[in-house]
């Protein structure tokens, strides 16, 4: 996505949606992700 990222996008969609549901999905390994404090405890992540 050229111009946000998918943590911008969920973030949007649950500004609109407070209900739904968010999985996050990378090719990076979660302690590369979390080590950068990309995600919070609560998001999930595969």
């Amino acid at each position: 996505m050229p111009e946000m990222n998918g943590r911008d996008i969920a973030q949007r969609l649950l500004a609109m949606h407070p209900h739904l549901k968010c999985l996050y999905m990378s090719g990076y390994t979660a302690d590369v992700i979390s080590s950068h404090g990309v995600l919070d405890e609560s998001v999930r992540y595969i």
